[in-house]
């Protein structure tokens, strides 16, 4: 969790900095690009929490322990469901990016696709560890496995 919440962060800012530097006003995408800070400054938080979270759930029994997963579940799942947006956000711009900068925006998406396969394999340890199982899995791997077979055309 901690992990993929500092890569999300990196592979959202290159994006927003693709769009930056492709627009001649920055009028064009503003809602995007605040958007993607938005969910940037959000997401950082996830980091240090995480981390806590993992703490307590290693340190705590019973009732706390479950809270704990639940919460650092729920952390997981906001950070997948923000994959989804970015990587929405990303098709409906990507013309829009100037060759010039292609680079940092093609990286930037694949780190968000590596991101969200972070999430799906976190929530499956928390299954196998705990016996929760995610309503959001098969989402996000159906949306994982969609960007993998657009890569590979």
């Amino acid at each position: 969790g901690s992990a993929v919440s500092l890569i999300f962060c990196l592979g959202a800012a290159l994006i927003e900095k693709a769009l930056k530097f492709s627009v001649t006003s920055n009028k064009t995408f503003s809602p995007e690009i605040k958007r993607l800070s938005k969910l940037r400054e959000r997401i950082l938080t996830y980091s240090d929490l995480d981390g806590q979270l993992f703490s307590e759930i290693f340190k705590s029994r019973d009732a706390k322990k479950i809270e704990a997963v639940k919460n650092s579940e729920k952390i997981v799942v906001d950070l997948g469901k923000s994959c989804l947006v970015v990587l929405n956000l990303a098709k409906k711009v990507e013309f829009f990016v100037k060759k010039g900068i292609m680079s940092d925006f093609i990286i930037g998406r694949e780190t968000i696709v590596v991101v969200l396969e972070g999430c799906i394999l976190n929530l499956e340890a928390n299954s196998k560890m705990f016996g929760r199982n995610s309503a959001y899995t098969d989402k996000f791997k159906t949306v994982l496995s969609n960007e993998r077979n657009l890569r590979s055309r």
